[in-house]
């Protein structure tokens, strides 16, 4: 019922003028008029001439404030009159105590947190990475296909492939169940295969049976000249939690002097970078919010007289859910290397006009690939992998499950 009246009185007409008034006595007056509770403080102060003529109250307040520089806030039948200032500290105080409460129930969650890693309640997940640099002929024998038509026996004995994204910079696909169209699961054998269309870093995934045959072949790529692993992080977050893995290099740039500075040095980042933020479904299978961006050196263009060494950037985005053990890649990533090679008889090639006929040269030009495989696990309450527990010896099998 009061606040229908006082809707009624907000409505109401009013006429008012004063000459060089007091600003609280003007308050005042128009409190009257609207029958309401107006309360100001000692900042709320000065003279002020008024003249309106039959407009409605809430109208006349508004102009009022306006013309002073003042604001009005409203709690329940009564209205509280400020300065702008004023107004501004208690909403830089509220903001201030909710960042202070927010930080507060941070902290006590990642006290509970700690709390339950210690009595062994939250679960946690080792991410093991492996970044790999291999030719296209290597990539085919191991059965990753990322332009399709091709059929490899071995990696269909191990497992099947599903789609994933065809262009990070337009569009974003999740890796689902079933088989999407672009997959023939019955007439390609290839453990992963990705549509032709692929114009940057497409992510694809290897199901749990084929881990160990893709972990053999890397350790023996290491022994030929297709590619070789870059680098094996591994990194163990907490379930719901962003763990994130980088490597790579400082660029510097460098700001020419003018007349009124020296030249300056800064330096940019060329990192290959992954983020990877697990969390354990109900039926303990992982689901994965992975961000890859590879940022790296544009060195053949560093020569170029007058230009800054740019920084070419490739990104992947997606959200896969995973059985425990499952490796996911990354692919799509092409790097082209161009390599001079001169060849010819001792001392006779070395003179100059007539050396070319005593050489050759060639230059040689290697494509490779830059795979990422990223494998989650789930750990046991004890620090182990939760599918080694189920498969130990039975003399492990205590301190597996964390009784010893």
């Amino acid at each position: 019922a009061r606040s229908e009246a006082v809707k009624r009185y907000t409505d109401q007409i009013v006429s008012l003028d004063v000459q060089d008034a007091d600003i609280k006595s003007v308050l005042r007056l128009i409190a009257e008029l609207g029958n309401v509770s107006i309360i100001s403080g000692d900042d709320v102060k000065g003279p002020i001439t008024v003249t309106l003529n039959k407009v409605p109250w809430e109208q006349a307040l508004n102009s009022i404030l306006d013309i002073k520089g003042l604001a009005k806030k409203q709690a329940g039948d009564v209205i509280t009159v400020m300065t702008l200032a004023k107004q501004k500290k208690d909403e830089d105080d509220r903001q201030k105590a909710l960042d202070l409460q927010q930080q507060a129930e941070v902290k006590q969650k990642e006290k509970e947190q700690q709390s339950d890693i210690e009595k062994g309640k939250l679960r946690q997940i080792m991410i093991e990475a492996k970044i790999v640099e291999a030719t296209d002929d290597f990539i085919r024998n191991l059965g990753i296909q990322w332009g399709g038509g091709n059929s490899q026996n071995i990696g269909g004995a191990y497992g099947l492939g599903i789609s994933g994204a065809t262009n990070p910079l337009t569009q974003t696909r999740q890796l689902s169940y079933p088989f999407p169209a672009e997959i023939n699961p019955i007439g390609n054998m290839a453990a992963v295969n990705m549509p032709a269309n692929i114009l940057g870093p497409t992510l694809g995934l290897v199901f749990g049976g084929a881990h160990g045959f893709i972990e053999a072949q890397l350790q023996a790529l290491e022994k030929t000249t297709q590619g070789k692993i870059i680098s094996s992080p591994k990194v163990v977050t907490m379930d719901d939690v962003k763990a994130v893995i980088k490597q790579g290099e400082e660029i510097p740039y460098v700001t020419p002097a003018t007349t009124t500075s020296p030249a300056t040095i800064a330096f940019k980042d060329a990192l290959l970078k992954l983020e990877v933020k697990p969390k354990i479904t109900p039926d303990n299978r992982i689901s994965m919010d992975i961000k890859a961006t590879n940022d790296r050196a544009d060195y053949t263009k560093a020569l170029v007289a007058g230009q800054q060494m740019p920084i070419i950037k490739n990104e992947v985005e997606s959200k896969v859910v995973v059985q425990d053990g499952d490796t996911v890649v990354i692919g799509g990533v092409a790097k082209v290397d161009e390599t001079k090679i001169t060849a010819g008889t001792p001392w006779f090639y070395k003179i100059p006009v007539l050396g070319w006929l005593f050489k050759t040269e060639n230059i040689e030009i290697k494509k490779r690939q830059l795979l990422i495989f990223i494998t989650p696990k789930i750990l046991s309450e004890s620090g182990y992998i939760e599918d080694e527990c189920d498969t130990t010896k039975v003399d492990n099998l205590d301190r597996c499950l964390g009784r010893k």
